[in-house]
């Protein structure tokens, strides 16, 4: 049986979000879509668009990932604008992602 992958290296593999930019909202979120849905993550994602809902079944480690990989698309003022989302709460963030536009 094959070594699980970890999440580093599931992540690694991931294709990048591109930098979120006023102009490119609708890209970004149908880029996120399918690496979320790439990375066994879409029911994060799915549960984003609904107010309040939060996948019970996501593991920290999964979690973590993708908070890391959104993340890394927002420039440091779009970052500052969420850095009140608890960490961990990935439906929240992207949420909290779309509002800004």
């Amino acid at each position: 049986m094959p070594a699980k992958k970890s999440a580093a290296s599931k992540k690694s593999k991931l294709q990048a979000l591109p930098q979120l930019a006023a102009d490119n909202i609708e890209e970004w979120d149908l880029v996120a879509k399918n690496v979320f849905y790439a990375a066994g993550w879409l029911k994060m994602w799915e549960a984003s668009n609904t107010e309040g809902k939060k996948d019970e079944g996501a593991t920290d480690e999964d979690r973590q990932s993708a908070w890391g990989h959104i993340t890394e698309s927002l420039g440091m003022d779009r970052l500052k604008r969420v850095s009140a989302v608890p960490l961990g709460e990935v439906e929240l963030l992207l949420r909290m992602v779309r509002q800004q536009f």
